[in-house]
């Protein structure tokens, strides 16, 4: 009787115990940088929002023109984390921009050049990414994560940006 408790138990260990070499590799968890910029979403999304003028002059000043510029840009980082309570967790964005001919990327939370997001998983690859205001979320992309690439898309499930995970 002593052998088969043990037999019993033993069962029962084994179906419970989980398989702790696997990895959730499609988390939104982790650090990401962009990789690509699908249809020049950068420059579109600013000409979108200034006269041509203003365009002309604003890629003239930050050298968005000779690429100085986008390759700052591509140095911005979205950092995701899943230690809060409940389905909504935080994540951070790391702007980068030129200035003065450097690249500067915010680097934590205290920077101004760092953004408040928050997320929530919607299925097994799939997340939505909002902006974090003071008394609301502002639902601002959604995002599908297929292993080591993050695709961000925009309200009309646009591609936006491709991250590739750090």
């Amino acid at each position: 009787m002593k052998k088969l408790t043990y037999l019993f138990l033993a069962l029962i260990i084994f179906a419970c115990s989980s398989d702790d070499s696997t990895n959730n590799n499609n988390s939104i968890v982790g650090n990401w940088q962009i990789s690509d910029n699908p249809d020049d979403f950068l420059s579109n999304s600013i000409s979108e929002t200034m006269s041509y003028d203003e365009y002309v002059s604003f890629l003239t000043e930050n050298a968005l023109a000779d690429g100085n510029s986008y390759e700052c840009y591509i140095q911005t980082r979205y950092e995701f984390f899943d230690d809060l309570p409940g389905p909504l967790q935080e994540g951070w964005y790391y702007y980068a921009y030129l200035s003065n001919g450097d690249c500067i990327v915010g680097y934590n939370d205290d920077d101004a050049d760092s953004v408040l997001l928050k997320w929530e998983n919607t299925t097994d690859n799939n997340y939505r990414i909002y902006l974090k205001y003071v008394d609301f979320n502002e639902l601002t992309a959604y995002a599908i994560v297929n292993g080591n690439t993050l695709e961000l898309r925009d309200l009309e499930d646009t591609p936006r940006l491709i991250l590739s995970r750090l």
